[in-house]
């Protein structure tokens, strides 16, 4: 049977990945994306698909069929983000815009045939004073984005009772690979890591201990892959982890894989100790629980095909 899927913010880091790879095992695919200022969207992460899917150029409030469209989708992937955490703080408006009112535009349009996976963020939690983040761990989040992503996972968590449809929200940590922002504002802080090392300048590192869990997108998108062939129901979410690893032991690994820049230690500024995360164990047990026999890069692996990526697009 033919299985239709459209992915809003399609043509996004994230998004474009899960679209190719749908592409690839034979999905009837659509993209929405509306390749908006300072985002991922960026119609050189689909070029080579768009032969293959149905592309809407459009945010999702311009799309003219958007009632039909999702009544035609067996799945919906709502990857519709944005990420720059340091803009979000003086552009709030913006931020609403896209990481919660984009989201809610889509949740009204939903139907009870719809099951849907909308991608959320390990900064929903923020720092909480506990020794590991469960999906039971109360979530107060530090900044404007992280505010933004919970209440639209709200959304979904009430509309999913009101309307009847079924969603499956993933709070992913700090994502890399193919496709990730390379010439915007904010590109990230493992993207930073990348940049700065191909271009032989040295990456700033605040703090020796500081630990993030960092996901490779491949198995970001094999997990959604996962997800849609289970016959989920209702409201349910789930950490995704990926990798616990130093940030520092992280930049030195792409520097001496890259072979230049260097690592340089330095004093957490006020700024980013504002929206700081800490180190609190992010727990992913429900997910490989529920999910088993789940694939996994090697992360050197994935740095190096990251590399390729960088150095292809680093122009």
């Amino acid at each position: 049977m033919t299985c239709n899927v459209t992915i809003f913010g399609g043509a996004g880091f994230i998004g474009s990945n899960i679209a190719k790879k749908l592409v690839e095992i034979g999905y009837n695919t659509t993209v929405v994306d509306g390749l908006l200022r300072n985002t991922g969207g960026d119609l050189k992460n689909i070029r080579d698909i768009l032969e293959k899917i149905k592309f809407y150029p459009l945010r999702i409030e311009e799309v003219p069929n958007l009632v039909k469209l999702v009544e035609d989708s067996d799945f919906i992937i709502d990857s519709m983000a944005w990420t720059q955490h340091g803009s979000a703080i003086t552009n709030p408006q913006y931020d609403l815009e896209l990481n919660c009112a984009s989201h809610l535009c889509l949740i009204q349009a939903l139907t009870k045939k719809n099951k849907v996976i909308y991608l959320g963020s390990r900064g929903q939690y923020g720092n909480p004073t506990v020794s590991r983040i469960t999906e039971q761990t109360t979530m107060v989040p530090l900044d404007i984005q992280g505010i933004h992503k919970l209440a639209a996972e709200n959304y979904y968590r009430i509309y999913s009772k009101i309307k009847s449809f079924d969603v499956v929200s993933l709070r992913i940590a700090n994502c890399f690979g193919a496709n990730q922002p390379i010439k915007k504002n904010e590109p990230g802080l493992i993207a930073s890591f990348f940049i700065d090392a191909l271009t032989a300048k040295s990456i700033e590192v605040y703090g020796k201990e500081r630990i993030r869990p960092i996901v490779y997108v491949d198995d970001l998108v094999s997990d959604i892959i996962k997800i849609m062939n289970t016959n989920f129901t209702g409201f349910d979410s789930y950490n995704i982890k990926g990798f616990d690893i130093p940030i520092y032991e992280l930049a030195k690994m792409i520097v001496h894989h890259i072979g230049s820049g260097n690592v340089v230690l330095k004093d957490m500024p006020q700024h980013i100790t504002d929206i700081d995360i800490g180190n609190v164990s992010f727990d992913d047990s429900k997910f490989s629980k529920t999910f088993p026999d789940l694939f996994k890069s090697d992360l050197l692996s994935a740095i190096k095909r990251t590399t390729d990526y960088f150095r292809e697009n680093l122009i």
